[in-house]
């Protein structure tokens, strides 16, 4: 067996992320503008964090 000082189980993912001007109202589409991926996923937050 290993030793481990830290395990985490969890997702990782890719979060993409699309910048807008301003939130839309109820209802209504805005356009996107630039496109951007980010690491995400509750395992991935919480070993960065420990």
């Amino acid at each position: 067996m290993y030793d481990y000082d830290l395990l985490v189980v969890g997702s990782a993912n890719a979060d993409l992320v699309i910048g807008v001007e301003r939130r839309p109202a109820a209802g209504e589409t805005v356009l996107g503008g630039d496109l951007s991926t980010h690491p995400g996923g509750k395992g991935a937050n919480q070993a960065v964090a420990a």
